[in-house]
C-alpha cells in the first residue's frame, strides 16, 4: 500500500473529505474547518494522536532481539509494527479502512 492511499484511509477514517493535490510534491488535503489543509498524519503529531483518540488504537513499544525499539499498533483484529510511532499508527488505521471499505463493497 502506497503512502498516499495510507494517508487518505487516514482521512477516511476521520471523516475527512480529502483529495491529492499535485503542486511542487504530492500532497493530501482535507477539508477541516472550513477550509482546505494538508493532511499527513506520517509528519503531523497532532493528526496521529487525532487518529488514536478517535479510534481508540492501543500502541506499545516493545523491544526486538537486536535492542532496537519498535512500536506495535492494534485497533480490532488489526496491527501494524514500525520504529515509527506515527507509521505504526497509520498503516494500523490503513489495513482497519481498507477492511472496512472490502466489506462494504462485497455487500
Amino acid at each position: 500500500m502506497t503512502d498516499i492511499k495510507i494517508i487518505l484511509l487516514c482521512a477516511a477514517a476521520m471523516g475527512l473529505r480529502s483529495r491529492v493535490e499535485h503542486n511542487s510534491e504530492v500532497v493530501v488535503v482535507a477539508y477541516r474547518i472550513a477550509k482546505w489543509t494538508e493532511y499527513d498524519t506520517f509528519r503531523n503529531q497532532a493528526q496521529a494522536v487525532d487518529l488514536v483518540t478517535k479510534l481508540h488504537i492501543s500502541s506499545v513499544p516493545y523491544q526486538t532481539l537486536h535492542d532496537a525499539w519498535w512500536w506495535k499498533a492494534s485497533i480490532d483484529q488489526h496491527n501494524a509494527a514500525s520504529q515509527d510511532w506515527n507509521r505504526a499508527i497509520c498503516e494500523c488505521v490503513a489495513k482497519a479502512q481498507d477492511s472496512k471499505i472490502g466489506s462494504l463493497l462485497e455487500k
